[in-house]
């Protein structure tokens, strides 16, 4: 095929048979090809950047809010030492720690609050800030705290080992007992004396306990729950976490505890028929240690999670 002299065709053919020719006809074409990559680049970059951006604030702001959450839970802390160190005289207080971390407990009211002496509720906020003063996390926590006696203030007691075995003419007129670990308390009918039961475990009640005199007291402390077997009869007031009333079992006496699990069948009584009983039984142990604050329950305000 031959092209005449003056045509473009013929002119680009002479082009390509030069030694030096690195060109086409087609000259420009690449430039919109570069320029669309190097876009699709930097859109693909910035992409990839802006991803691991969030996926860092979204780390760091994990972290702070499991900060905060910590620090909701040492203001609980802080609160029992204070309740117990100020003999439950309260009074709201703000703890700065240093690093835009601080610590608030209040004591609530309203619904939420009942106002007796023997039941507290508390909310206790964590929060981070940063240099400035911005808020980056916040987290609360509700806690109810009561007045209580804690196994630990009677390790001075005599240990009975894993069981105790009460009722009858043979019981001494005043003891303390104090035993680590779990122990089952054996009722032999009437008891007669003032009694101290602390156990850093579970306590198991099986038989029947009642006072023989009116001037007898009993008085149970558990760190981890009080169960009464099933049939039980107990008279005696009861300071646990946890109060488990088996099958047909009957309590005679207050419990100072976060729960009371009822089974089918189970009776509960505190009233005047047995507040003179209970009376005497927390004034016998006011008078060999003072009242200690006992977490009964907590739960996040606001949970995040």
């Amino acid at each position: 095929m031959s092209y005449t002299t003056g045509s473009p065709m013929a002119w680009c053919s002479r082009q390509r048979l030069r030694p030096n020719y690195i060109g086409s006809c087609n000259n420009g074409f690449a430039l919109p090809m570069v320029i669309m990559t190097t876009a699709l680049l930097m859109v693909l970059a910035v992409g990839f950047m802006t991803v691991a951006s969030r996926e860092r604030q979204g780390t760091s702001d994990e972290i702070n809010l499991t900060k905060a959450l910590y620090l909701a839970d040492a203001g609980v802390e802080l609160t029992l030492q204070y309740l117990a160190e100020s003999s439950f005289v309260w009074s709201d207080f703000v703890t700065n720690l240093g690093q835009g971390q601080s610590v608030k407990v209040s004591r609530a009211v309203g619904e939420i609050g009942d106002g007796s002496n023997e039941v507290w509720h508390f909310n206790s906020e964590g929060t981070i800030e940063d240099e400035e003063g911005k808020v980056l996390a916040r987290r609360s926590l509700q806690a109810t705290v009561k007045r209580a006696f804690l196994p630990g203030q009677f390790t001075e007691g005599v240990d009975p080992g894993n069981s105790l075995l009460l009722g009858g003419n043979e019981d001494p007129q005043e003891a303390i007992f104090y035993h680590r670990g779990d122990l089952t308390l054996f009722g032999q009918g009437e008891f007669r004396g003032r009694f101290i039961l602390a156990v850093d475990g579970k306590i198991t009640v099986e038989g029947c306990l009642q006072p023989g005199e009116a001037e007898d007291s009993l008085t149970i402390i558990s760190s981890r729950q009080v169960e009464l077997a099933g049939g039980c009869t107990l008279w005696a007031v009861i300071f646990t976490p946890t109060c488990l009333l088996g099958n047909h079992s009957s309590l005679f006496g207050r419990t100072i505890c976060g729960t009371v699990i009822k089974q089918p069948g189970s009776v509960q009584v505190s009233d005047s028929s047995t507040y003179s009983f209970e009376e005497q039984s927390i004034n016998f142990v006011q008078g060999i240690a003072p009242y200690r604050p006992m977490l009964v329950r907590w739960r996040e305000l606001y949970p995040v999670f």
